[in-house]
């Protein structure tokens, strides 16, 4: 990955946590406590400056793709002020993203290809359980996928 790659993905990361944080600052998910919003407000602050100063060996793509997950994963499956609050500014600046439900994607292609599906699948797995929304077939086509990942690994 060339420098100005990295750079512009960097840039890209940073402005969406700044988003995040604003949001979670001026609308915070009704169910936080004050600790809450702190501990994400430090989170995204801490993915930042990790961005924004790599350690020697993790200036690439592959660190910078786990890092915007990692930042999008509440805004990706959330719901609330907060997230439609952040999904409007991301529209409203045109920056590159958009939301997506990959859960939904990773049980289409019916194969876990990388680590950060695999994290999304065990992620959303609980949820969706409790949620009901998954038929018995979704869930042994996803239980069978884990493991052939998890075989393979």
């Amino acid at each position: 990955m060339s420098k100005t790659d990295y750079n512009s993905q960097a840039e890209l990361i940073t402005k969406i946590i700044d988003i995040a944080i604003k949001c979670f600052k001026n609308q915070p998910p009704k169910e936080f406590e004050e600790n809450h919003i702190k501990q994400f407000i430090n989170t995204y602050i801490h993915y930042k400056n990790k961005i924004n100063n790599p350690e020697p060996g993790f200036k690439n793509k592959q660190s910078l793709a786990q890092a915007k997950y990692d930042v999008l994963i509440y805004f990706q499956e959330g719901t609330g002020d907060a997230v439609d609050s952040f999904w409007n500014e991301v529209n409203a600046q045109k920056l590159d993203i958009k939301r997506s439900n990959n859960f939904e994607k990773i049980l289409k292609k019916g194969k876990i290809k990388n680590h950060i599906e695999y994290d999304q699948i065990i992620d959303l797995f609980g949820p969706c359980l409790q949620s009901g929304i998954l038929s018995d077939e979704d869930i042994n086509k996803i239980n069978m996928m884990i493991s052939n990942f998890e075989s393979k690994k």
